[in-house]
């Protein structure tokens, strides 16, 4: 069992709501060792991951009938709805410690990744528990963000690039950011890594309010039909980038590739990255 911070809500805003999508529309679930606990979310376009380290101790939190504490957490998808039904629960009991300020989250799903998963929340003396059905294996995003994010560390190969945007889809990230992120005097600091190559999703990562490690992608946009305002400065010419053969105008897809629609499942992680 683990215990979420209830400000964790917002990932579900960028999962996705379009059911055909399969573990899109949930939020990954990762128990990791010594506490550490890794939630993700994604909609194709952009994906946010937030790396917990241990806050709450399960140790404190109330027993209940719906949760065994001896019992080893894994890797699960829980859908989005579920995850938003059962933090809805922090509007109508109150705060009285830490762990009445957290979600428990429990899972018990087959290798498969089908199986129930108990969400509970109490005030210490009622209780919210759900068991929403896990939506198949936990999508191995780890490994995407590694390889969409290629070169994006190296400085020599962040420069000279001109990319397009969706603000929309921007917007939704940073909004989503904010609310998990860390402020300081004001200002809410994140760092931004554009790959040279301008097929690759463009990386934000900042601290959140407890410590946490907060990464996401965003995909450019892509295409010759792409319009900007006419005031807008045109890049210079040595610095444009050939368009690639196969970009379509739009936002490409963060875990399928440049353009290519993800195929139906809930493993991510097997899709194929362009090169």
């Amino acid at each position: 069992m683990r215990l979420i911070p209830k400000k964790f809500a917002a990932l579900a805003k960028l999962a996705s709501t379009d059911k055909s999508r399969g573990a899109y529309t949930g939020i990954y679930y990762q128990p990791g060792p010594g506490g550490v606990t890794t939630l993700a979310a994604t909609n194709g376009k952009a994906l946010i991951e937030v790396t917990l380290p241990e806050g709450c101790s399960p140790s404190d939190f109330p027993d209940h009938p719906a949760i065994d504490k001896s019992k080893p957490d894994v890797n699960a998808v829980i859908p989005a709805t579920a995850w938003t039904a059962a933090h809805a629960a922090f509007k109508t009991i109150a705060k009285k410690s830490p762990v009445t300020d957290c979600l428990a989250v429990q899972t018990d799903t087959d290798p498969n990744g089908t199986g129930p998963v108990t969400l509970a929340r109490t005030d210490l003396e009622t209780w919210v528990v759900s068991t929403p059905t896990a939506m198949g294996p936990c999508a191995k995003y780890q490994d995407i963000l590694n390889r969409v994010t290629r070169g994006a560390d190296d400085p020599r190969k962040t420069r000279g690039v001109t990319i397009y945007l969706d603000a929309h889809l921007l917007i939704s990230v940073l909004n989503v950011m904010a609310a998990l992120g860390n402020t300081v005097q004001g200002f809410f600091p994140i760092r931004l890594d554009v790959s040279r190559d301008a097929m690759n999703p463009i990386r934000l990562t900042a601290l959140g309010q407890d410590g946490e490690h907060i990464s996401c992608l965003v995909m450019p946009m892509r295409g010759q039909a792409i319009k900007t305002e006419p005031d807008l400065p045109a890049p210079a010419p040595e610095r444009k980038e050939e368009p690639h053969a196969g970009a379509t105008t739009g936002a490409g897809d963060v875990l399928a590739g440049p353009g290519v629609e993800p195929a139906q499942g809930p493993l991510p992680g097997d899709a194929q990255q362009s090169a």
